[in-house]
C-alpha cells in the first residue's frame, strides 16, 4: 500500500507543526489574567487544534480543508494576542511616551519641544516620526488603551499574508500565515507596550499594494503605495532601509512596473515632508536632532548597549581564553557599536551595487533586512521588539516574488481549491 502527501496535505503537516512547536515555547507559558481562567489559555487552544485534526482528516474537500486550516491559524494568532493585550508585561515606555505625546499634540503642543515624564529615565525627547502619536489618536479615544492598536495591525498584518493567496494560491500562504501568526516573541510584544507591529503593519501594507499595482499596471495603487510608505517612515524609521532597494527593483523593472522610480520616490519624499513641515517649521533643529541624531546616538553610544556587550562578556567559553585576550576583548567592546556601524554603512553600499539589476522584490526584501540586521545588531534593543517590525517580511519571501510572476492567474486557478 503506497501513501503520498498532496502539496495541501504537506502545507497543513508544516502549520501544524509549526502551531505545536509554538504552544510548547517558552513564550507561550500558561498566562493568568484577571479575565480568563488557566484553562482558557493553552488546554483551550489543544482542544480546538484536536478538532481541527479530527474535521481535516475526515474532510475531502480542498477548499474546506484550506478554510478549516485559515480559521484555525487566525483563532491561534488572535487569541493568543488577545491574552497579552488583557494581560499585558509591559517592559518598554513607547507606548507610555506615545500615550503623552497624544495629549500634547490635543492641547496643541509640540512634541518634539516637550520633555516626557512618562519616559525611562524621565525627561527624555520624543525620538519617533511625526504620524506615530498622529495614527494611535483613534486608539486613544475609542479604547483607551494603546496596545489595542498593536493588537489590530498584527491581525490586519495576518489578513494581508492571506490575501496573497489572490496571486499564489492559498495553499502556498499557509505556512508564511502560521509562522507569523504563532511567532512567540511577535505575540509577546504585542503587549509589551511597544509599536512595531503597526511599524510592520504599515511597511508591509505598502509592499503589498506594490504587488497588487504590478499585477493589476495600476499607476493609482502604485501612488498608494508610495504614500503609505513614506507614513510608514514618518512612523517609525526602519522602512527607510527598505526604501533605496524597493526604488531600484521599480528601476530595473522599467516599462513592466506601472509607476516611474523617480514618481515614487517623489511621492515617498513629498509624504514625508508634508508630515515633517509643521515641526520644520516651528522647531527644525529639535525635529531634526530627536529623529536622527539622538536614534543615531543610540546605536553607537556605547551606554545603551553595555546589557549586549556585557552579557557576552559573561559567556562562560571567555574563561577559557587567555587572560590577555579577555582584556583586550573587554578594552574593545566599547568601539564596538561604532565598529558595527562603519561596517553598515559599507554593507549598504555593497548591498546596493548587488541590486543595481534586482528585478526581484523578494531579494530587494532580503537586502534591506540584511542591512537592518548589521545596523542593529549592535543596537540597545536587539533582537528584541523590533522582529515584530521585520516578521511580516521574513515569512513571506518565499512567496514574494510568486505573486507577481506572469503566471500569477493560472496558479491561483490551480491552487485556490
Amino acid at each position: 500500500m503506497t501513501f503520498s502527501l498532496d502539496e495541501l496535505d504537506n502545507s497543513a503537516f508544516i502549520v501544524v507543526a509549526i502551531i505545536l512547536i509554538a504552544l510548547t515555547s517558552a513564550q507561550m507559558s500558561y498566562r493568568l489574567t484577571p479575565h480568563l481562567s488557566p484553562f482558557a489559555h493553552n488546554p483551550f487552544i489543544l482542544l480546538l487544534f484536536l478538532l481541527v485534526l479530527i474535521l481535516y482528516i475526515f474532510l475531502s474537500n480542498k477548499v474546506a480543508k484550506i478554510v478549516l486550516l485559515v480559521i484555525f491559524i487566525f483563532t491561534f494568532g488572535i487569541y493568543e494576542r488577545l491574552l497579552h493585550v488583557l494581560d499585558p508585561k509591559i517592559y518598554s515606555d513607547v507606548l507610555l511616551v506615545t500615550e503623552e505625546a497624544i495629549q500634547v499634540i490635543l492641547s496643541g503642543g509640540n512634541i518634539y519641544l516637550h520633555s516626557f515624564r512618562n519616559s525611562v529615565p524621565p525627561g527624555q525627547s520624543f525620538k519617533y516620526g511625526p504620524f506615530e502619536p498622529i495614527f494611535y489618536i483613534p486608539f486613544y479615544f475609542i479604547f483607551g488603551n494603546l496596545e489595542i492598536a498593536e493588537f489590530i495591525s498584527s491581525i490586519i498584518t495576518m489578513f494581508l499574508i492571506f490575501l496573497l493567496g489572490r496571486y499564489v494560491g492559498y495553499i502556498r500562504t499557509l505556512i508564511p500565515l502560521a509562522l507569523y501568526s504563532s511567532w512567540g516573541i511577535i505575540i509577546e510584544n504585542t503587549g509589551a507596550g511597544v509599536n512595531d507591529d503597526s511599524s510592520g503593519m504599515l511597511a508591509f501594507l505598502s509592499i503589498f499594494l506594490l504587488i497588487i499595482s504590478i499585477n493589476r499596471c495600476s499607476r493609482k495603487i502604485a501612488g498608494i503605495s508610495a504614500i503609505i510608505f513614506g507614513i510608514s517612515i514618518c512612523f517609525k524609521l526602519f522602512p527607510a532601509l527598505l526604501l533605496p532597494f524597493i526604488v531600484l527593483l521599480l528601476f530595473n523593472l522599467n516599462k513592466k512596473s506601472p509607476i516611474d522610480w523617480k514618481f515614487y520616490f517623489t511621492l515617498v519624499f513629498i509624504t514625508i515632508f508634508s508630515l515633517s513641515l509643521p515641526y520644520l517649521i516651528h522647531s527644525p533643529i529639535e525635529y531634526l536632532d530627536n529623529i536622527f541624531v539622538e536614534n543615531s546616538n543610540r546605536l553607537v553610544v556605547f551606554l545603551f548597549q553595555w546589557h549586549i556587550w556585557s552579557s557576552l562578556l559573561n559567556r562562560s567559553f571567555l574563561i577559557y581564553l587567555p587572560e590577555i585576550l579577555n582584556i583586550k576583548l573587554t578594552a574593545m567592546i566599547p568601539f564596538l557599536p561604532k565598529i558595527m556601524l562603519s561596517i553598515f554603512i559599507v554593507a549598504m553600499i555593497l548591498l546596493i551595487y548587488a541590486a543595481k539589476r534586482n528585478t526581484s522584490l523578494a531579494k530587494g526584501i532580503a537586502f534591506g533586512i540584511i542591512a537592518w540586521f548589521i545596523l542593529l545588531i549592535s543596537g540597545p534593543w536587539f533582537p528584541s521588539s523590533f522582529f515584530s517590525f521585520i516578521a511580516p517580511f521574513i515569512c513571506t519571501l518565499p512567496i514574494m516574488d510568486l505573486a507577481i510572476c506572469d503566471n500569477n492567474l493560472a496558479l491561483r486557478i490551480k491552487n485556490i481549491g
